[in-house]
């Protein structure tokens, strides 16, 4: 699957920030809004002097903002490929590797983060087992991922698109939802704290829709040719263009779960 397989993912998915920005982008259109990352850290209750490793740190922003909060303790933000670290702070450190195999020894952090991308491991207990092993005795973990039903309606648009031309979508969290990955934490730490927020997009622009979409090109398979690729865009775009007309936008339902534990 492509989705955990890490050559790809850095070389294809996460090579920069482009991608991301294009799905980060839907999440503006919220209704109504929220802030995973804001309440996960507020749960945290942090008094800034904690060392934090956040797994899968994309561009670092997280972190930049608990840094620009004035916590004073080590962060230490890790990806795959170091073109999509974007924020930068002098009491940040960014490192290139992998989730699932941490540089670090054994009980090294008070606070592991993992903000949507446990569905990128390969193996999401041993990735979870390997982040409760760099987690100090009452250190926290957290995890967000989406659920089961997030964003469905976007998935039936692909979905149909693909098998108009015989094709599969690869889901993203087809590996690990919200619902199993808080089941094998459950298994090994004490669990704090959960909550799913459930909110809509209400998008008033095709092309924001689309560039979501086409960000993820690589889930069709067999991959798609660029013609087959604009006839797929163009029947998704009817169909977004047709709810923004009747409706004054294009809506899909949001399903984000947190999840907050300690060792």
């Amino acid at each position: 699957m492509k989705s955990t397989d890490i050559h790809h993912l850095k070389n294809v998915q996460y090579k920069s920030l482009d991608g991301l920005k294009k799905r980060w982008k839907t999440y503006e259109y919220l209704n109504p809004s929220f802030d995973i990352y804001g309440d996960a850290i507020k749960k945290l209750d942090l008094t800034g002097a904690e060392s934090v490793l956040e797994v899968g740190c994309g561009s670092g922003e997280v972190l930049s903002r608990m840094a620009a909060n004035g916590h004073s303790g080590k962060l230490i933000g890790l990806d795959i490929h170091e073109n999509i670290f974007s924020e930068f702070h002098t009491n940040i450190e960014f490192i290139v590797g992998s989730a699932d195999s941490i540089p670090y020894p054994d009980e090294s952090f008070d606070v592991v983060l993992a903000f949507f991308m446990v569905y990128h491991m390969p193996d999401p207990q041993s990735a979870i087992k390997e982040w409760v092993r760099v987690l100090k005795k009452g250190g926290k973990l957290i995890i967000t991922a989406a659920t089961i039903g997030n964003k469905s309606k976007i998935k039936s648009l692909k979905e149909k698109a693909a098998n108009t031309q015989s094709k599969e979508v690869h889901k993203l969290t087809a590996n690990c939802t919200f619902e199993k990955a808080t089941e094998l934490v459950d298994s090994i730490l004490n669990n704090q704290y959960t909550h799913v927020y459930k909110s809509e997009l209400q998008i008033p622009d095709t092309k924001i829709v689309l560039d979501s979409i086409d960000s993820v090109r690589d889930t069709f398979h067999p991959h798609p040719t660029d013609a087959e690729w604009q006839e797929a865009m163009g029947l998704m775009q009817n169909e977004i263009n047709s709810e923004i007309r009747k409706n004054g936008y294009f809506s899909d339902k949001v399903e984000r779960g947190l999840s907050v534990s300690e060792k």
